[in-house]
C-alpha cells in the first residue's frame, strides 16, 4: 500500500479545479514507445547531445570540462558548453536533432503517454505548467488542453476564461531554438516570456500548486524556485505541495516549507516507481470527491 497521506484539503482543492499542477521529466521518464526505450534523464541527455555533436573527438579539452560539470551536477553549464561548442562547430542542427529524438522518441516511434497522464486525466485540473518540451501531455487520450509556451500573449486570456490550457515554461519541441535548455537561456526566459513568469506569480499567490515529476536537486526545479517561489511565508502556512522520495532528508524539506512555501509529500522509494502509485491514489481520491 502507497504510504503517502495526502492532505484532505488538497483532495478538495483538485476537485474544486482550484489546483495547478506542475509537471517535471519524471513524468515524461515513465513513458515508453514501440521500441520499450523512454525519454532519457537530464544527465543522459546532454551525454547524447554531446555524442551527437562529437565533442569526445572535435575538442578534448572541452569533452574533459564537459565531463567535470556533469559530475559536479552543474548541468545546466554543461548545457551551455554544449550549445556554445556545436554554434562553433557548425553543428547546430546535429543538436537540435538529437535534442528532438531524445524527448519525442526517434521519427516514427514517439513516446505514448503512462499511467501518470491517466491520472492527470483524472484530476483534470483546468491549467498544467511543465518544464517538459515534449509533446506526450498534448497527445494523451482525452485532453483538451490548449498547449502555449511561454512567448505566448494569449495566456492570460486563456486562464481569464477558465480554458484548459498547459502552460510549456520551458517552450517546445516544436520550436527548438526557444526552448529553455542552458543558463544563458534563462535570460531568453525573462526576456521573452516576462508576462508569462508574472502569471505564473499571480497564480502562485492566488491558487495552489502541486509539482510532480520533480526531484529536489532537479536543475530545471531550482532555477524555477529561485526565479519564481523565492519568498517568506508564514511559518504556519506551506501553500504548495511537491511530491518526492522518502529519501529526502527532514532539513530540506524544512528549507522548501520556509523558503519557497512548498510542502512535501512522500512516496515509498522501494516501490520503484517514483511516485507514480501514490499520484495514482490522489487521482482516484479527487475523482470521488464532489466539488463544493
Amino acid at each position: 500500500m502507497p504510504n503517502t497521506v495526502w492532505p484532505d484539503d488538497l483532495i478538495q482543492i483538485a476537485a474544486n479545479k482550484s489546483l495547478v499542477l506542475f509537471v517535471g521529466s519524471g513524468v515524461s521518464a515513465s513513458c515508453k514507445n514501440s521500441l520499450n526505450e523512454s525519454p532519457p534523464t537530464w544527465n543522459k541527455l546532454l551525454e547524447r547531445l554531446a555524442k551527437a555533436i562529437k565533442l569526445d573527438s572535435t575538442d578534448k579539452k572541452k569533452f574533459t570540462m564537459f565531463k567535470e560539470l556533469l559530475e559536479s551536477h552543474r548541468l545546466l553549464d554543461a548545457a551551455e558548453l554544449l550549445k556554445y561548442s556545436a554554434n562553433d562547430q557548425g553543428r547546430t542542427g546535429d543538436l537540435t536533432n538529437a535534442l528532438k529524438s531524445a524527448v519525442q522518441g526517434p521519427r516514427g516511434c514517439h513516446f505514448l503517454p503512462s499511467g501518470w497522464h491517466e491520472s492527470i486525466g483524472e484530476i483534470d485540473p483546468s491549467i498544467i505548467i511543465t518544464t517538459n518540451y515534449d509533446k506526450i501531455l498534448e497527445s494523451a487520450n482525452g485532453f483538451t488542453y490548449t498547449p502555449l509556451a511561454y512567448t505566448s500573449d494569449e495566456i492570460g486570456s486563456q486562464i481569464r476564461k477558465n480554458e484548459p490550457t498547459i502552460i510549456k515554461l520551458h517552450g517546445s519541441i516544436d520550436e527548438p531554438s526557444k526552448t529553455i535548455l542552458t543558463r544563458s537561456d534563462y535570460a531568453r526566459l525573462h526576456r521573452y516570456g516576462s508576462t508569462t513568469l508574472d502569471i505564473v506569480r499571480a497564480l502562485m499567490w492566488t491558487r495552489t500548486f502541486l509539482f510532480v515529476g520533480y526531484s529536489l536537486s532537479d536543475p530545471d526545479l531550482q532555477a524555477l524556485l529561485q526565479d519564481v517561489f523565492a519568498a517568506r511565508w508564514s511559518e504556519n502556512v506551506s501553500p504548495h505541495y511537491i511530491l518526492t522520495s522518502d529519501a529526502t532528508s527532514d532539513h530540506d524539506k524544512e528549507m522548501f516549507r520556509y523558503c519557497y512555501g512548498i510542502s512535501t509529500l512522500t512516496y515509498d522509494r522501494k516501490l520503484g516507481d517514483y511516485g507514480l502509485t501514490a499520484f495514482q491514489e490522489f487521482g482516484k481520491q479527487v475523482s470521488a470527491t464532489p466539488p463544493h
